[in-house]
């Protein structure tokens, strides 16, 4: 008598998983996590009608606000966006990613502490 009984629709099942389950961690291992990134520049007291600029980097997009009143943010290529209120945020696309130098810039007669922020994809 043969000592050796072979379950073969266990095994196959177990195959099966066994594939499942490597083309699962082939699929979702070899995924990419996004690398958007965004970046803080002159976050600072800014006084009556200056102009913060940041350093030069890559971005796409910027972001800015004034807690005391409006601001107005840009880069030197793809024009300016303005606030109308204070913490009143500004956003302006770029619609491509650029290197220049981001800037921030106080609307108010007095002082502003305003933030500004640069996004990469």
């Amino acid at each position: 008598m043969d000592a050796t009984y072979q379950h073969p629709v266990k095994t196959r099942v177990l195959l099966g998983l066994v594939a499942l389950a490597t083309l699962l961690v082939l699929f979702f291992g070899s995924a990419k996590a996004a690398q958007a990134s965004e970046t803080p520049y002159c976050g600072t007291w800014l006084s009556s009608r200056t102009t913060c600029y940041g350093a030069a980097r890559w971005f796409n997009a910027e972001y800015g606000t004034g807690a005391q009143g409006a601001v107005c943010v840009g880069n030197g290529v793809s024009g300016t966006a303005c606030s109308s209120c204070p913490g009143c945020g500004t956003y302006l696309p770029v619609g491509e990613t650029i290197y220049s130098n981001p800037w921030i810039s106080n609307q108010l007669w007095r002082d502003n502490l305003v933030h500004g922020t640069s996004f990469l994809p």
